[in-house]
């Protein structure tokens, strides 16, 4: 069976196709297939994720995983949410992991309550005639 992964990250595709395997599951980039990827327009992680999988198995035709996740911290009610990703970027950084640490131990120097949640939506949309129907797992790991 093939999946098709609504991401073109190669260390996603590399840690989750080896938890498939054993499945006999083969997982393939969106790209791989020609499916660019999706707008993430909305302001949750599972209405994000849904669209990327969505957007994969319309136009590849196989059933599709995605995901969407982001650093959920209290003291910023609940940001920088669905935009971790270019947090950095408003502190004039670069886009990238490191500078969004930085940025955010910038931010968080006089605040007290470090509370924070890593929150992530994966999900797997089936194909079908009528529509897909999506399978979803949502987790938190708070700080």
């Amino acid at each position: 069976m093939r999946l098709v992964l609504a991401s073109n990250n190669a260390k996603k595709l590399a840690e989750l196709g080896q938890l498939f395997a054993p499945l006999a599951i083969e997982l393939v980039t969106q790209g791989s297939l020609g499916v660019a990827e999706a707008e993430e327009p909305h302001r949750t992680f599972l209405e994000n994720a849904l669209a990327k999988a969505r957007h994969a198995a319309r136009l590849s035709g196989l059933p599709a995983l995605a995901d969407d996740a982001g650093l959920c911290v209290d003291a910023f009610g609940g940001l920088p949410g669905v935009d971790t990703a270019y947090y950095a970027t408003q502190f004039g950084l670069d886009k990238g992991d490191d500078n969004n640490v930085t940025a955010l131990l910038q931010q968080m120097r006089d605040i007290g309550n470090r509370r924070a949640a890593m929150v992530s939506n994966l999900l797997v949309v089936l194909c079908s005639d009528r529509e897909t129907q999506p399978v979803v797992n949502t987790g938190s790991l708070y700080t």
